[in-house]
């Protein structure tokens, strides 16, 4: 079997709007959705089908809150090398 690689690129927008939503939402290839008070849906569509992954809320909203530790609002287009960054500033 052939194997395809897809890569989707999620703005924290679209992660915070997305976990405090009960419908969909998002445009294009990634949609998100909270389906309960504790976890959020992330759909991911591509030309070989959807996927959609289940994402304890609580957790998803640290990530948000630690994205924003490491990379300011408004330098999100920077390249940063996720691996070589402080692993202190990086806790749960």
């Amino acid at each position: 079997t052939e194997v395809h690689e897809s890569i989707w690129t999620v703005g924290r927008e679209l992660l915070f709007e997305g976990s405090n939503s009960e419908a969909w939402f998002g445009e294009g290839d990634v949609k998100l959705r909270r389906d309960s008070h504790s976890t959020v849906q992330i759909k991911l569509n591509s030309s070989e089908g959807v996927g959609i992954l289940s994402v304890p809320r609580r957790t998803l909203q640290e990530f948000i809150k630690l994205s924003y530790r490491l990379v300011n609002s408004g330098h999100e287009t920077q390249q940063y090398n996720w691996d070589e960054l402080d692993a202190e500033r990086v806790t749960w």
